[in-house]
């Protein structure tokens, strides 16, 4: 059974088997690869309103506010974070588990496709899809996405349908994602091409703040001979902040969300971080993947708590 992976710039990936077709002029298969357009259009679009959210609105992440937690023994030196996690690894950690905090709950995506109606409202008429994506969170509560879009094949007037999932041509995507009270525009284009028994896919998504268009996230798939990366890019007032490596696996309905963070001019940092959910739990563990160490995440009123195994503590 083939995995599936999505890896953002984040690079994300997904393990579950499913099937995307591309169909060439003749009628043919050309190429199967494990991979489903709307998955990624999904996870693309709630992972980055689920950023925009936090810088646009009450929502952000307070990075500066750390909560100590020392020694209990009054002769021993105060305990730290441990020295190879650096600060800004610790506050894009929490960046992204909140970004994919609903993803690594539930297990999988579950979007709901179908063409949107006039209980829409007239403006979502304009769009031939209509996806719903619920997803709960660490405090109980549950957050519903909703994704309009068009996608058009270049040359062409006509959208492709809700349940269309083949495609020969290049094609251009907009639409809108409902998030809350909030709305972001998401806009991009795929495209693929086969050569002989060589298939080359690449998809790139923007979700854009409608508050402050100048801040948006950037995704850019491309899969060649089914090696499926994803490159997340984050910006700013219009200057990049961040990007990352990520893959995030489904398997058996378990998560793991995978990051390793760039310096924007040096490139990739030494540290590969794995997260899943604790079992039972609505906690993380975190795993150093080059030096095997652990610390857990635990969702708090005040934000995200890191418990490293020295004892200290930090809330971000």
């Amino acid at each position: 059974m083939k995995k599936r992976i999505l890896v953002f710039a984040l690079i994300l990936a997904l393990v579950a088997p499913i099937s995307f077709v591309f169909v060439g002029c003749g009628g043919k298969n050309e190429s199967k690869i494990d991979i489903n357009a709307k998955e990624v259009y999904a996870m693309s679009a709630i992972s980055s309103a689920s950023y925009l959210s936090q810088i646009d609105g009450a929502k952000k992440i307070e990075t500066n506010k750390f909560l100590n937690t020392f020694s209990l023994l009054a002769n021993e030196e105060p305990l730290s974070r441990p020295s190879n996690i650096s600060n800004e690894d610790v506050k894009n950690i929490a960046s992204y588990i909140k970004m994919f905090e609903g993803l690594l709950l539930e297990g999988n995506i579950g979007e709901q496709v179908s063409a949107p109606t006039e209980e829409d409202g007239d403006f979502y008429l304009n769009y031939k899809i209509k996806m719903t994506i619920n997803l709960p969170m660490a405090n109980g509560t549950t957050e519903k996405f909703v994704l309009f879009y068009n996608e058009i094949p270049d040359g062409q007037e006509n959208s492709i349908e809700p349940d269309d999932d083949e495609l020969e041509i290049s094609s251009t995507i907009n639409g809108v994602m409902v998030f809350g009270e909030n709305q972001y525009e998401i806009s991009g284009k795929r495209e693929f091409e086969v050569e002989g028994n060589e298939s080359e896919s690449s998809i790139e998504f923007t979700t854009k703040s409608k508050t402050n268009p100048s801040n948006y996230v950037v995704v850019e798939q491309e899969v060649e001979n089914n090696e499926i990366e994803y490159e997340y890019a984050i910006y700013e007032n219009s200057i990049k902040i961040n990007e990352t490596e990520v893959e995030f696996e489904i398997e058996n309905g378990v998560s793991k969300l995978e990051l390793q963070f760039k310096d924007i001019n040096s490139g990739l940092r030494e540290n590969k971080y794995e997260i899943k959910k604790i079992s039972n739990q609505n906690n993380f563990i975190v795993k150093i993947e080059n030096s095997n160490q652990t610390f857990n995440v635990e969702p708090t009123d005040q934000g995200l708590k890191f418990i490293y195994q020295n004892g200290f503590s930090e809330t971000i």
